[in-house]
């Protein structure tokens, strides 16, 4: 006359949002209080190898730039600046089991149960699953590190310049350690 219980609860999350920047936004910081490495300036992303608004230097790797672009849904944004926080991170999937077992008590209207709790169930049988991926604070992938080029001569308007493309960083969304890790727990209760 003892219950023993199973509980499975499996929870699927959305990624937290991020965005597509340059890595280094020197460029566009005028001041003494900024940090030049921040790479907090949001992408412009170009409407093709000819784009009139970008200089491709000579190293910068247009076609691995232009298939990351279009793999990730980022060349929908040619010729303008790609939104901030318009994508995603990977989607996460993590199941927990409780298995329980009551267990008679020493007296009258006495029970004690005994519970085995195994936290994140799926990355206990397969190293690959319920593994959280995503983009750390501030929440931006830089994927181009870039400067500007003042092609008209006006040092203090920035609409008339040009991107300069120096550099492709494709980059992967990094593993949050503490949320990917399984665990076991022993517990014991007893009513009286």
């Amino acid at each position: 006359n003892n219950t023993t219980r199973f509980t499975l609860f499996g929870s699927i999350n959305q990624g937290r949002p991020f965005s597509y920047t340059f890595r280094n936004q020197d460029m566009f910081i005028q001041g003494p209080f900024f940090n030049p490495s921040d790479s907090r300036s949001l992408l412009y992303m170009p409407t093709g190898p000819s784009d009139p608004n970008v200089i491709f230097d000579p190293g910068f790797d247009q076609a691995a730039f232009f298939a990351f672009a279009e793999s990730r849904g980022i060349a929908g944004f040619g010729g303008s600046i790609v939104p901030r926080n318009e994508f995603n991170s990977r989607q996460w999937t993590k199941f927990d089991l409780r298995i329980s077992q009551e267990i008679p008590g020493f007296g009258p209207d006495q029970h004690a149960t005994a519970y085995l709790i195994i936290e994140n169930i799926g990355n206990l049988i397969n190293d690959d699953c319920g593994v959280l991926y995503e983009q750390s604070f501030p929440r931006n992938q830089a994927i181009v590190e870039a400067s500007l080029i003042d092609t008209a001569g006006t040092p203090n308007d920035f609409s008339d310049d040009q991107y300069l493309f120096e550099r492709f960083n494709p980059r992967s969304q990094s593993r949050s350690s503490s949320a990917s890790l399984w665990s076991i727990r022993i517990g014991f209760n007893y009513n009286f």
